[in-house]
């Protein structure tokens, strides 16, 4: 598959899986959409070293305003969008009888709405392409469960059932969307 000058948005990435989602894309020559909550540290710029093929978006999935800004963004820097990685995600491991009503809905926050606050304005710019593809990063959890993570759980899930919808609306605009459900990865969000 040729990839070359395609562009990625990545949300949250700027460490774990999605660090590493984008320099996979990078490396078949794609132009990378970094995104995170934070200003992005230059010695991470310093790994994508082709500064024209790299651009940061900051701003909060789970704000519905920001997550229409980073696609914006994403759009009027390199003028197109053509895959989009929901990755962005968090969690709030703890045991349903101890969880608040806050801790619940955070990993849904970010998680499932935020993918959709970015999906929604990507999905618009795609259909007028007539091409893209979203690609949902759940969880295995999502399909197995896990004690202590019932709120992580029901926001991966949640992804899932979003993507199985989306894949059948996105189709006929030659749009794809698909899940990829990882199970433990060695990353600070899992440490």
């Amino acid at each position: 598959m040729d990839l070359q000058d395609k562009t990625v948005l990545v949300t949250g990435s700027t460490r774990g899986i999605g660090l590493a989602i984008a320099k996979a894309f990078y490396s078949r020559g794609c132009n990378i959409v970094l995104n995170s909550r934070h200003a992005i540290p230059e010695e991470l710029l310093k790994q994508f070293p082709d500064n024209n093929r790299v651009f940061s978006a900051i701003g909060d999935v789970a704000d519905e305003k920001e997550a229409q800004y980073i696609v914006e963004q994403t759009i009027e820097h390199f003028h197109q969008i053509d895959v989009l990685v929901n990755n962005a995600g968090i969690n709030r491991d703890m045991l349903a009888n101890r969880m608040s009503s806050e801790d619940f809905q955070a990993p849904i926050k970010t998680n499932l709405i935020g993918s959709f606050n970015v999906t929604q304005p990507a999905l618009k710019t795609m259909y007028h392409q007539k091409r893209g593809s979203i690609i949902n990063i759940s969880s295995v959890v999502a399909l197995i469960g896990n004690i202590g993570q019932l709120n992580y759980a029901a926001s991966k899930a949640g992804l899932i059932g979003l993507t199985k919808t989306l894949a059948r609306e996105a189709a006929r605009r030659h749009v794809r969307c698909n899940a990829i459900a990882p199970g433990m990865i060695s990353t600070d969000m899992v440490s």
